[in-house]
């Protein structure tokens, strides 16, 4: 069993009733299951946690906390992050580049990422993924880019090219690079 395909389903189910505190507590402490150096009696005594929340529920809703148990209890289950967002929950200080891309095939948009990858092989494994070729306009190597995109994707959100979520990355924006760079530069004075 997946823990963090359950944890995934508790969350969704507090994103749809986000004032209800005892599914944003449930969430948190499932969250809890994935942070590094967890140990098994731990991740145990979380699950008895959430098992002793599930009894508040309204009994039309699945419970999840008996089979998180009994997985674990077997030990047939996997508590990892998936490798895609590991990244955003490891070691915050860890440095990296924050950049901007913009591709001939997509005028008037540029793309906001972080990587803790050389740029030259960031760019090859995104032509490689989305078959077209894309230019870096800006790269700024940083402790902690992935927090500094996030804060920045906050700041542009209203920007945000809409509809990208078939076989293309969803990062794209609609802005020139020096307003995107300008986003990044307001973000970094905000901690100095």
């Amino acid at each position: 069993m997946n823990l963090y395909e359950i944890h995934r389903s508790i969350a969704a189910r507090q994103r749809r009733d986000p004032f209800c505190d005892l599914k944003a507590e449930m969430r948190q402490l499932s969250s809890s299951m994935f942070d590094p150096g967890v140990r098994e009696v731990e991740i145990l005594e979380t699950i008895s946690e959430i098992k002793d929340l599930e009894k508040e529920l309204p009994h039309h809703l699945k419970r999840y906390g008996s089979m998180m148990e009994r997985a674990v209890l077997s030990g047939n289950y996997t508590a990892e992050r998936p490798y895609q967002i590991r990244h955003r929950y490891e070691e915050q200080r860890k440095a990296g580049n924050i950049y901007i891309l913009t591709a001939p095939s997509r005028p008037e948009q540029c793309k906001l990422g972080a990587t803790t990858l050389d740029m030259s092989k960031r760019c090859q494994l995104y032509r490689c993924k989305y078959g077209y070729e894309v230019k870096v306009t800006f790269s700024l190597w940083t402790v902690a880019p992935f927090t500094l995109e996030n804060q920045v994707k906050q700041k542009a959100a209203h920007l945000r090219v809409c509809g990208n979520t078939i076989g293309d990355s969803i990062e794209w924006y609609r802005a020139e690079p020096g307003q995107m760079r300008s986003l990044i530069d307001d973000a970094l004075s905000e901690h100095t």
